[in-house]
């Protein structure tokens, strides 16, 4: 018998006789914090139970943190990154930084409080679920989009993401920071 020890961080309700919930659970490499995927209203921030991202902080005795607001569209496949800060990327067909209108799934990255959109698929229903480096520094992910102008034969391909932090900066003015425009 294992003397391992489970503990349950959420404690859904019933939301208009629906059931709410969370999924999609990934732990930073230090165990402390917990990114993962809910429509239930964790911080009051979620009146409407829609599909939200959360953190949940086991260090700072297991507050919750909404990281998006969607209103309209849809959020999956997420991965995390966390000792010092948190990084988060993840796929959503919602508008969250105003570059997103025509609502394809897009690859955004949460970092330390920034939500960076990185990908601009226009056309394309599909990115896979993201896997980002144990330092936060690299994304990988595949699509068929021709993202880099180097598939347009719109097989589906691996890429690769690589930055050393995000930026609120966007010198050139095409609406993605400059870290993602140097990666």
């Amino acid at each position: 018998v294992s003397t391992d020890t489970i503990t349950q961080i959420t404690n859904s309700t019933l939301y208009d006789g629906f059931r709410t919930g969370g999924w999609s659970p990934s732990i930073s490499s230090d165990g402390n914090r917990i990114a993962f995927i809910s429509n239930s209203n964790l911080t009051g921030e979620n009146p409407n139970n829609t599909l939200q991202i959360f953190i949940y902080n086991a260090e700072q005795n297991g507050e919750f943190t909404q990281v998006t607001n969607i209103t309209t569209g849809n959020l999956s496949k997420l991965s995390i990154y966390g000792n010092v800060g948190i990084s988060i990327a993840f796929v959503s067909s919602a508008n969250l930084t105003g570059h997103n209108p025509d609502g394809n799934p897009e690859l955004f990255l949460y970092d330390n409080g920034i939500t960076t959109q990185v990908t601009n698929t226009l056309g394309v229903d599909n990115i896979s679920p993201p896997s980002i480096s144990s330092d936060g520094k690299r994304i990988v992910f595949s699509t068929y989009a021709d993202i880099t102008g180097e598939n347009p034969d719109g097989n589906t391909e691996i890429f690769l993401l690589s930055c050393n932090s995000v930026e609120e900066t966007d010198s050139d003015g095409d609406g993605y920071s400059d870290s993602i425009d140097n990666c």
